[in-house]
């Protein structure tokens, strides 16, 4: 039986757009979705939802470009963003294959861990200042958790229709 490449194709397309939107979304002034100096961070969300989708290659690849993408507009520790991002893709891929199921919950609770690890090390970064923490960290986590919940049902659809295997 044949497989039918150009729905994979179309499928990595699609993804695609929806991952370069996330990040201009994320990096211009005009679109990005603060509240009280939190911010969602768009990227890792991705990068744990594709590990979760498309196994922990795949994961770790898109996490390795997420992060690069992401530590070429920050002003932060030299390719931080690029390994844990790289690390987020691939352990999320893995506890999928190995441990968990691909369903909501699991992704909500991948989700929490990753974004409460990313920031708990934007925050040991930034000098343990507990302005910062009650200001911004928290916040950020919050708000990067709001917009996993519809991110992850656009990326279940995506994944349902267009990578669904031919019998």
């Amino acid at each position: 039986m044949k497989k039918n490449y150009m729905k994979d194709y179309t499928a990595y397309a699609v993804c695609g757009i929806l991952f370069f939107l996330l990040y201009i979304i994320q990096y211009s002034d005009i679109l990005s979705p603060q509240a009280a100096r939190g911010f969602p961070q768009f990227m890792l969300i991705a990068t744990v939802f594709s590990g979760m989708f498309w196994k922990d290659k795949s994961g770790a690849i898109f996490g390795f470009f997420a992060g690069a993408m992401v530590d070429a507009v920050s002003s932060d520790v030299v390719c931080f963003n690029t390994i844990f991002m790289l690390l987020c893709g691939y352990l999320s891929g893995v506890l999928v294959e190995k441990i968990v199921n691909n369903n909501f919950r699991a992704a909500f609770i991948m989700m929490l861990i990753s974004a409460v690890i990313y920031y708990f090390f934007k925050w040991m970064i930034l000098g343990f200042d507990t302005y910062i923490f009650k200001t911004v960290i928290f916040r950020s986590v919050v708000l990067t958790m709001l917009f996993s919940i519809p991110l992850y049902g656009f990326m279940f659809l995506v994944n349902n229709k267009l990578f669904k295997q031919q019998n």
